[in-house]
């Protein structure tokens, strides 16, 4: 089930009911409309371009809510040449790679994620090798989630 952010964003864009997790993402939820609005003064060029699992008061200030994949794509293909970032600052080093003349700005130098930290491709590696970290669930459930991921990846 998504998070309360995510899941509320969700539900805007579709008539489906659903039943939130009443967690989030600690790194989304930790922006606050006042640092949208002082962002967008100091670069009231920049697009603002946010994560759906924010807040969705930071979100109705935002000019587009994206996952992480629809950023990439929205800013390669945008005329925009100036963009402010809602989401984990991680993914600014391929932004900036992918798009040499775009200029890429934070709403909050607190956008990292100590979990997303520590996947790494040793951690992961060493995983596969010695088969750590095995998680087993019963078949059914597999079936059923094996369905959801088959369905969003069609969608990519």
């Amino acid at each position: 089930m998504p998070d309360q952010n995510l899941g509320q964003f969700v539900s805007t864009q579709t008539k489906k009911r659903l039943i939130l997790y009443p967690g989030f993402c600690i790194v989304h939820h930790r922006f606050k409309p006042e640092q949208v609005k002082l962002a967008k003064k100091q670069h009231p060029e920049a697009q603002v371009i946010v994560h759906p699992e924010c807040r969705p008061e930071v979100i109705a200030l935002a000019d587009a809510a994206l996952s992480t994949s629809q950023m990439i794509r929205h800013v390669k293909a945008s005329s925009h040449n100036s963009f402010i970032i809602g989401t984990e600052e991680g993914l600014l080093h391929r932004l900036r790679q992918e798009n040499p003349g775009k200029s890429f700005y934070l709403i909050t130098n607190s956008q990292i994620c100590k979990n997303m930290k520590k996947t790494t491709l040793e951690t992961v590696a060493r995983t596969m090798e010695f088969r750590e970290n095995v998680i087993t669930v019963p078949e059914e459930v597999r079936v059923k989630a094996k369905e959801a991921v088959d369905r969003m990846l069609e969608v990519v």
